[in-house]
């Protein structure tokens, strides 16, 4: 037999022996149990859930992606209190919480003009359903507007949170920094 042959057949054997260690493995079942048997259904129809994942860690972003996807639907409490594991089930202790909506989202020290030029409008989010990439993003556009008009080391937070029942309400702050101008280019 060649040497190339040899090598050939030894790459085949290789590749083939990887395939079929792949086609074994066992795949990682989830399941939920929450306090309840709605929560339980919930859990199921309003996450990205796959019921089984092929390894441990699919399963820990899966279970990571469901709680971030309860949660920017205003389910702020939503959590995965436990997980545990028999053979290649997951048994996961899982809780939803309620519904957050905005009581009020209001200016605390932006001025007029930056608020202006992201759209920002406090009676936007009077009684809507509270949605952190929403927020997110305003914060985000006035950090980009601050840059582009002098401010590149500008900050920007929610101050003042008061949570009563399912509502809360916020201040959108911030804080500039040092005006930086250039006088020639």
């Amino acid at each position: 037999m060649s040497y190339f042959r040899k090598i050939f057949f030894r790459e085949l054997l290789s590749f083939w022996f990887v395939c079929a260690g792949y086609g074994v493995q066992a795949q990682i079942k989830v399941q939920f149990v929450t306090e309840s048997l709605a929560d339980t259904s919930f859990f199921y129809k309003n996450s990205n859930f796959l019921a089984n994942t092929q390894d441990s860690l699919s399963a820990i972003k899966m279970l990571q992606s469901v709680v971030m996807n309860l949660q920017s639907q205003s389910y702020l409490e939503a959590s995965v209190d436990g997980v545990a594991i028999k053979d290649s089930v997951w048994t996961v202790k899982a809780h939803r919480g309620n519904k957050y909506t905005w009581m009020h989202l209001r200016n605390g020290n932006v001025s007029a003009h930056f608020l202006d030029l992201v759209g920002f409008r406090d009676r936007l989010y009077d009684d809507k359903p509270l949605n952190y990439q929403e927020i997110y993003d305003v914060q985000e556009r006035l950090l980009k507007q601050a840059e582009d008009n002098g401010y590149p080391f500008a900050q920007v937070w929610l101050d003042s949170f008061h949570i009563v029942g399912r509502g809360v309400s916020a201040s959108l702050m911030m804080k500039r920094g040092q005006l930086f101008t250039f006088a020639e280019i």
